[in-house]
């Protein structure tokens, strides 16, 4: 059971990971970058998406 377990993990994060290839994301493996990193980033896009968002005048409806 826990190798059927395994492959059923790899195989739906290997779908996962072609969806979000498909909506334009990069996915990167968790041991590539370390979890402290993520709210930084987090904090980043935040910044950089708030910018062009205001520049484009987008409001929400």
């Amino acid at each position: 059971m826990k190798r059927i377990a395994c492959l059923l993990s790899a195989m739906i994060a290997a779908i996962v990971a072609i969806a979000l290839r498909v909506l334009g994301a990069e996915p990167v493996a968790a041991d590539r970058v370390p979890p402290d990193r993520l709210p930084g980033f987090i904090a980043g896009e935040i910044a950089k998406w708030r910018t062009i968002i205001k520049q484009a005048g987008i409001r929400l409806e």
